[in-house]
Order: structure tokens, then sequence, then C-alpha cells
């Protein structure tokens, strides 16, 4: 799971294999947030804890055997750390 956030995919992957797949067998491998805040309301959700690091650290060996990625595109433009300039974002919508 990268970009992981507070763990909403795992969230809603675990709903949805219930609901729609119960047969199959899934498991969350690797979780990967580079936010504290982030990572501690993950902890508290799900009983573990986030590798803090970027994704572009990730070497392919890490990689292998993952089947399907789980992804949030990084909150950016919309954290309090964004540039000013990023014209991505309205600041009135």
């Amino acid at each position: 799971e990268f970009y992981s956030g507070v763990g909403g995919w795992a969230y809603a992957l675990a709903r949805a294999t219930a609901a729609f797949a119960p047969s199959v067998e899934v498991s969350v491998d690797l979780v990967i947030d580079h936010s504290t805040t982030a990572n501690a309301i993950y902890a508290h959700n799900w009983q573990r804890r986030p590798q803090q690091r970027r994704i572009e650290t990730l070497t392919a060996a890490e990689l292998r055997g993952i089947d399907v990625w789980l992804l949030s595109p990084p909150c950016q433009p919309h954290t309090r750390q964004r540039d000013p300039r990023d014209e991505r974002v309205d600041e009135n919508d």
C-alpha cells in the first residue's frame, strides 16, 4: 500500500474481498507513507506501523511477488507544505 495514509485502501480491499470474493485470501504485505501523522493513525487502525520512506527508494527486489499495488496519489498540492505557486489547485475550491 503506497502512500497508505490512514489505511483506506487496505480497508476497501478487505471489505470488497469479504463481500465479493470471500474465498480469495489477500494480505497487505508492504505499507509505506512519508507522513509521520498518517503512519501513527495507520498503526492505530491496523496495529502495524508503515515504513516511513519515499516510494522512490523501493528496489525491484522489494516489489517481487506483489500481485496488486494499492496506491493513493500523494496529497500535494493540497498539503500545508505545498508550493503556493502550484497551479494544480485553486484556493477557492
